[in-house]
């Protein structure tokens, strides 16, 4: 028969932790790849987790302290398909440290939108690292902090089953990193965007969303003033006012003072990048504006 077991509340409230922090830490790694671009990041609210739990243990708390401050210091997430839980021979579960990797919704270059993506191969590149290497030095993880680790995911679209998306995940403590993707991210453009010209607009939103906003800047003018150049029929080299008063002029006297200007921004733009003031805020205010530009052409069927 079976003995009785009282209750643990430290135990308990261990499990409690490392449960809500895997889930926590799960939705924060979809977050980040459905929704982050390379090099941005996601925070576990791992602080108030700790904090919320913490609180449940009453007069237990050093003895919580004392038994979870340890754990915190030292533990590497699992990767699985769902939270890790074991059980021993008195059936007493535990719960380990887990990033549960599940589908995600990106957008397919296949299918030409945004489809589940379900994963089908993923690994912590630090446990590779914990193995010997040939040259008889020890393993590389031996040097690397307790809240470092690297991971590869691979996800494939349900809807083709075209070639996988490579994600590269870097943990520091409770900050996940995006720290690559193959093939790199496919952005999608408003379909009123001039096609001859919508690869330098994708470009400068590419580099926005790296954190190389100068030239995402340069980028928009390039856009701005390719699209002026081939309705104005510009050739060699003439200023940006020249071509933009001939490019006015393209569009109905009654539309210029409701339409965007194209001009204005061009200036704007043309300020910042001489000065290399890489200004992010910038870049929001004339990328809307100019997406505006281009929907009010449509609107008004200016070809």
């Amino acid at each position: 028969m079976r003995q009785y077991q009282p209750p643990d509340p430290i135990a308990d409230a261990r499990e409690t932790l490392v449960a809500r922090l895997s889930e926590a830490a799960s939705s924060a790694l979809k977050q980040l790849v459905e929704a982050k671009h390379l090099y941005q990041k996601v925070s576990v609210p791992a602080d108030s987790i700790i904090k919320e739990v913490r609180a449940t243990t009453l007069d237990a708390r050093l003895l919580f302290d004392r038994a979870v401050d340890p754990f915190l210091k030292n533990f590497r997430f699992m990767l699985s398909s769902a939270i890790v839980r074991t059980a021993d021979r008195d059936g007493v579960e535990t719960t380990w440290p887990t990033l549960a990797i599940s589908n995600v919704k990106i957008f397919c270059t296949h299918c030409h939108s945004r489809e589940a993506f379900a994963p089908i191969w993923y690994r912590d590149l630090v446990n590779d690292l914990a193995k010997p290497v040939a040259r008889g030095n020890g393993p590389v993880s031996d040097s690397l902090s307790p809240g470092y680790q690297l991971f590869w995911l691979a996800y494939q679209c349900q809807v083709c089953n075209g070639s996988p998306e490579a994600f590269m995940v870097r943990r520091k403590d409770w900050d996940l990193f995006h720290e690559g993707r193959s093939p790199i991210e496919f952005i999608e453009i408003p379909s009123f965007m001039p096609k001859e010209e919508r690869e330098y607009f994708r470009d400068a939103l590419i580099a926005h969303n790296t954190g190389k906003t100068l030239a995402g800047l340069f980028y928009l003018r390039t856009f701005i003033e390719q699209f002026a150049r081939r309705k104005t029929a510009a050739k060699g080299r003439l200023p940006g006012d020249q071509i933009f008063d001939e490019y006015n002029k393209t569009i109905p006297e009654k539309q210029r003072d409701q339409i965007p200007s194209l001009r204005d921004w061009y200036e704007k733009l043309s300020e910042a990048l001489h000065e290399a003031k890489s200004d992010n805020e910038l870049f929001e205010r004339a990328k809307d504006e100019i997406e505006r530009h281009f929907d009010f052409r449509r609107l008004y069927k200016i070809n």
